[in-house]
Parts: C-alpha cells; sequence; structure tokens
C-alpha cells in the first residue's frame, strides 16, 4: 500500500470519485503493520511503516509491536499463529490495522483485533484487493467498514459529524488504488492536543487552565 494523503492536500491523489467501482472505507485508528514471509529466515515476519521487524515496544508496554500483533490476531481470528501463517501465501504481503487499547492513538479499542487492509502481489506489484488471497482472508479477518455516498458534500458531512474520540474519517480507494483521507475535524484537534500533552507537561497544564480539554 502506498503512502497516501488528506483529500486536499497538493500530494493528494487525483482518486475518481465518481466511479462506482471506488470504495469508502472506514479510517481505523490504530497502527498500520505489515505481514511479510523472509525467504532467508523462512517466516513470516512484521514491520511497521517505520521498523521493519516492529520490534519497539508499544507505549510503554513491555511487548514489541509484533508481539501485540500476534496476540490480536488470535484473539481475531481463533487461530495460532501457525494455523493462520498456512492461510498466507510467501510472494504476497498482507497489511492490517492493529486495533488495541495497547496501542491507542484517539480511538480507544477495547479489543484485540486486526483488520485486513490490503493484499499486495510482490512480484507484480500490484495489489489484490478483489482477488482470491484478499476474499479468502476475509473469511478470517474483518475489513474496514464500507458505505456509500450521493456525493462528496455528504461523505464529507458524514465524517464531521461523528462522534471524534471514537471515529477518524474514511478512506477512499479508486479502482487502481489511489487514495485518499477525509478526517473528522473533531478527530484531528483531539489528536493535536494529545501530541501536545505528550511532548510537554506544560501544554497540558496550559490545556486545563484555559480549559481546553474537560
Amino acid at each position: 500500500m502506498n503512502r497516501f494523503f488528506n483529500h486536499g492536500q497538493g500530494a493528494a491523489a487525483n482518486v475518481n470519485f465518481s466511479d462506482p467501482e471506488t470504495k469508502i472505507l472506514e479510517k481505523l485508528d490504530g497502527t498500520l503493520l505489515i505481514v511479510y514471509h523472509d525467504s532467508v529466515m523462512n517466516d513470516w515476519c512484521c514491520a511497521t511503516r517505520a521498523v521493519p521487524d516492529a520490534d519497539l515496544a508499544v507505549n510503554g508496554f513491555e511487548s514489541t509491536f509484533t508481539d501485540l500483533f500476534w496476540k490480536a490476531c488470535t484473539h481475531t481470528t481463533s487461530l495460532t499463529k501457525e494455523a493462520f501463517c498456512a492461510l498466507l501465501q510467501p510472494g504476497n504481503t498482507y497489511v492490517f490495522e492493529l486495533c488495541t487499547p495497547d496501542n491507542q492513538v484517539v480511538v480507544y479499542y477495547k479489543d484485540y483485533l486486526i483488520y485486513l487492509l490490503t493484499v499486495r502481489n510482490n512480484l507484480l506489484d500490484k495489489e489484490l484487493m478483489n482477488k482470491l488471497s484478499f476474499v479468502e482472508l476475509k473469511s478470517y479477518v474483518p475489513t474496514p467498514n464500507e458505505y456509500r455516498f450521493g456525493n462528496i458534500a455528504e461523505m464529507v458531512d458524514y465524517v464531521s459529524t461523528q462522534n471524534p474520540s471514537t471515529y477518524e474519517g474514511v478512506v477512499v480507494c479508486d479502482k487502481d488504488f489511489n487514495r485518499v483521507k477525509i478526517k473528522n475535524p473533531g478527530y484531528m484537534a483531539l489528536s493535536k492536543i494529545k501530541d501536545s500533552v505528550v511532548k510537554s507537561p506544560r501544554a497540558l497544564m496550559e490545556i486545563i487552565l484555559l480549559e481546553k480539554e474537560d
């Protein structure tokens, strides 16, 4: 999955909103996890966008993102790691959203879950979002909610009126796998507040004194 941007940003892809094959999917507020087969180790490995081995500790916990992924995978599918990996094809790379209480960004997920975002064939360098590899895995792993809107204004209005503590936004993906994000403005405000608090205790005190946050 290529990196994608917010709708309206200069780097955003030119997505065909009017094409009936264009999908509008909920943007989950977790951590992107990439699962790939390492031919040298002869094993399935996890990566985040920033860390190829996903071996960083999660938000102060002892477990790593790899540990957390396999825990959530078992919780989601009721399969052991070995049984789940038997469903995967070494020639593909699998992309998931990891949503758990341990890696919370803004939205809180009470359960340990993974969601299937896409599958990419390594040799062809193409996504297989509607192909057999993707469809078969969907019977074990949920995918983000899909929506239909009459026009862009209706979609933006829907996103903007959702509870920002439980809803980040949507991802629009056309048949060529061009994607853009449309985020809930309230979510972006909460995310900015959280970032400020994490970076500076002084910022937290300012928020409290100015009554910017309950």
